[in-house]
């Protein structure tokens, strides 16, 4: 089933969020909230304790200030990754990444599926979803046999951006495929740019 990863900025997530996921996904799962009110782990760390601490096939990473709006969406992540050249799902991203250092959305071709957001997409939208190489970190599912060959960088990175670029692209790398998903409705507060953002780039 599904394992969801959580980075918290408080000891422990929202009940409204857990109340949420509750009624939304669907399917089995189990919430690992890596706690961070103390700021102990970049997301970096955090997210590879998470990936430790997890038992289920696909592991879903999701901020603490998301909701859901799409109901049985743990089904639709579960039968996307029955294609075994699936790597990733994602509702932001685009099909590029340029090599000068900049955010993922700065080529103008830009994939995005946020809910109360305008919805982008590069191309027709092909069986609600379109390929991308980097996703964002909003909400984003790794298939966790990839883990095997994959990490979260936290020897080169520090803070908490450039984890979701830096992953996708070592799932790139390794041959799978990314995708942006158009059927499942994500309600998200926006982030913001800071100094560490423009190092990790």
């Amino acid at each position: 089933m599904i394992s969801i990863i959580i980075c918290s900025r408080t000891p422990s997530i929202s009940s409204d969020l857990i109340d949420n996921i509750n009624k939304t996904i669907g399917v089995q799962y189990e919430l690992i909230c890596i706690d961070n009110s103390t700021n102990a782990y970049s997301i970096f760390s955090a997210y590879n304790e998470g990936v430790k601490r997890s038992q289920f096939d696909i592991l879903c990473f999701m901020h603490d200030d998301i909701s859901f709006k799409s109901n049985n969406w743990g089904i639709s992540v579960i039968n996307r990754f029955k294609s075994l050249k699936l790597g990733a799902i994602g509702v932001a991203g685009a099909p590029y990444y340029a090599i000068l250092p900049g955010a993922w959305w700065s080529g103008g071709y830009i994939c995005q599926s946020v809910f109360g957001e305008q919805a982008l997409a590069y191309q027709a939208i092909n069986d609600n979803a379109l390929p991308v190489v980097v996703l964002d970190g909003l909400w984003f599912c790794v298939r966790k046999s990839l883990f095997s060959m994959i990490r979260f960088d936290d020897e080169t990175f520090n803070g908490f951006h450039y984890y979701d670029i830096d992953i996708s692209l070592q799932i790139h790398q390794q041959g799978y495929d990314i995708l942006n998903v158009y059927d499942i409705a994500i309600k998200h507060s926006s982030g913001k740019l800071d100094a560490i953002w423009l190092k990790n780039a």
